[in-house]
C-alpha cells in the first residue's frame, strides 16, 4: 500500500509513512463468518447395514413325518412288549415254582404272583413306550429310531437348538391324548401351517426339520 501523501511504498510494519509520517490506512481485517449453532446443520443418517438373509429353516413335509411315525411306532411298541414280556415272564416263572412246591401256600402264591405280574407289566410297557419317544427327542440326536432313518430331528421352535425332556413330554402327551381326535385333525395340521407343525408341535413350541 503507497502512503496516500507523498506516494511512497509503506511499510506493513508501521502505521507511518517513513518519508513524510502521514498516517498510512490499515486494511480492515477480515469479518469473521457468522456462527451457525449445529442445530441448523443438516443431519445425516448413518448408511444401513447390509442386509443379510437368513437361510431358510428346511422343515419336514408331512410325508416324511407320516412314516417315520410308522416306523416309531413298530420299535416303540417293541419296546414296550419287550418290557411288558419281562416281567409277564418273571411272574409266570414264579407260579410255576410255587406249583411245583405241591403245597398249598406255595401254589397260591405262586398263583398270585403270576397274576400279579400282568397288572404291573401294563405300567411297565407304557412306561417304556413313553421313554422311546421322551429320551430319543430330548438327546443328542434330537430323533428317534424313525426321524434318524428319514433324516429328520425335533427342534425349538424359538431357539432351534435340542429341546428339553419336559417339551418332549409335554408333546407325547399332547400327541397320544389329542391330536388323534376328529379324524387325527390334530396331525393333519402338519398339511396346511406354516411351519408344518401339528398340533404337538404348537403346544410343546417345536419344529420338525430335515437335516
Amino acid at each position: 500500500m503507497n502512503c496516500t501523501q507523498c506516494g511512497l511504498a509503506a511499510s506493513p510494519a508501521s502505521p507511518y509513512c517513513l518519508q513524510c509520517g502521514a498516517p498510512v490506512p490499515q486494511p480492515a481485517a477480515p469479518i469473521p463468518a457468522p456462527h451457525v449453532p449445529a442445530a441448523y446443520y443438516p443431519y445425516h443418517a448413518p448408511a444401513p447395514a447390509a442386509y443379510i438373509p437368513q437361510p431358510a429353516i428346511p422343515h419336514a413335509n408331512f410325508g416324511l413325518r407320516f412314516v417315520a411315525l410308522l416306523i416309531d411306532e413298530f420299535f416303540a411298541f417293541g419296546a414296550a412288549g419287550l418290557a411288558g414280556g419281562l416281567v409277564v415272564g418273571a411272574g409266570v416263572i414264579f407260579a410255576l415254582l410255587g406249583l411245583a412246591t405241591k403245597t398249598e401256600g406255595g401254589a397260591a402264591g405262586g398263583i398270585v404272583s403270576g397274576l400279579a405280574s400282568y397288572f404291573i407289566a401294563v405300567p411297565i410297557a407304557f412306561l417304556a413306550y413313553l421313554l422311546y419317544f421322551v429320551k430319543l427327542e430330548s438327546g443328542p440326536q434330537q430323533a428317534t429310531i424313525g426321524k434318524l432313518i428319514l433324516g429328520i430331528k425335533l427342534v425349538d421352535a424359538q431357539t432351534g437348538q435340542r429341546i428339553s425332556g419336559g417339551q418332549s413330554l409335554g408333546r407325547f402327551f399332547v400327541k397320544h391324548l389329542f391330536s388323534g381326535w376328529f379324524f387325527s385333525i390334530g396331525f393333519l395340521m402338519a398339511l396346511f401351517t406354516d411351519k408344518k407343525q401339528a398340533l404337538h408341535d404348537l403346544a410343546a413350541g417345536t419344529l420338525v426339520v430335515r437335516k
